[in-house]
């Protein structure tokens, strides 16, 4: 009688266990990966939601404080030309400035080349020239005259001098001089509000005559520096323009 079928065992070897050793240490640094990748993410995710919280936060306060400043030189035009004001524990300086006081682009296109030059300005003939084509039926908003140039000093700087409100030489050089009084110039305002933190609201606006609603908004830039404001240059006198 032929002896019975035995079937065959495998009998796992050192090779196997080797294999299986590389098995579990893949897996486990796969899972390893996974799980430093989401804690990453997540951990950018929070990063990112807290700066979102933070502009918001800054954002509403400073929009107060710019309603609060409006109001202020709308009660007193000549008063308002730096002061602190304070609002849900935000404390900001408020800059305002008369925009008829500023070149309109066509004017500020006869500005001296040595002023262009102090903004870090490469070329002032091109820009002059990029000035005097600035269509007159088109808004030259802030960004706009910022993005004219490269230089971080026109940049900074440009919106001082040149506004789309603004005035022909004569009439500009009257404004800054105080020839011409403020509260008739000043009915289009730029008013900078920078938080001590570093968050500036830029605005030019209209004052209107509703005391609920005392301005009209008509060009904003919100954004942060994370360092001090340069000095920019000061232009020369307007009256030699004409």
């Amino acid at each position: 009688m032929p002896p019975p079928c035995i079937p065959e065992r495998r009998v796992s070897g050192a090779g196997d266990a080797g294999f299986a050793t590389a098995l579990a240490m893949s897996v486990s640094l796969a899972v390893s990966l996974t799980a430093t990748v989401l804690l990453v993410r997540n951990e950018f995710d929070l990063i990112h939601a807290r700066h979102r919280l933070e502009r918001t936060q800054a954002e509403y306060r400073l929009d107060a404080i710019q309603a609060l400043a409006a109001r202020a030189f709308r009660n007193d035009s000549a008063g308002l030309k730096l002061r602190r004001i304070a609002f849900e524990g935000l404390s900001a300086s408020v800059r305002s400035e008369a925009e008829q006081a500023k070149l309109l682009p066509a004017a500020a296109s006869k500005l001296p080349d040595s002023w262009f030059v102090a903004l870090g300005v490469a070329s002032p003939e091109a820009l002059k020239g990029r000035l005097r084509a600035w269509p007159q039926d088109r808004p030259l908003l802030m960004q706009a005259l910022d993005e004219l140039d490269p230089s971080p000093l026109w940049r900074t700087c440009a919106a001082d001098v040149i506004s789309a409100s603004g005035s022909p030489p004569g009439v500009a050089a009257e404004v800054r001089s105080g020839e011409l009084s403020a509260a008739g110039a000043a009915q289009t305002l730029r008013l900078t509000a920078t938080a001590d933190d570093g968050w500036i609201d830029d605005r030019v606006v209209r004052l209107l005559s509703d005391a609920a609603n005392p301005v009209l908004v008509l060009d904003r830039r919100f954004y942060r520096r994370s360092d001090a404001a340069p000095t920019c240059p000061s232009p020369p006198d307007f009256g030699s323009l004409t």
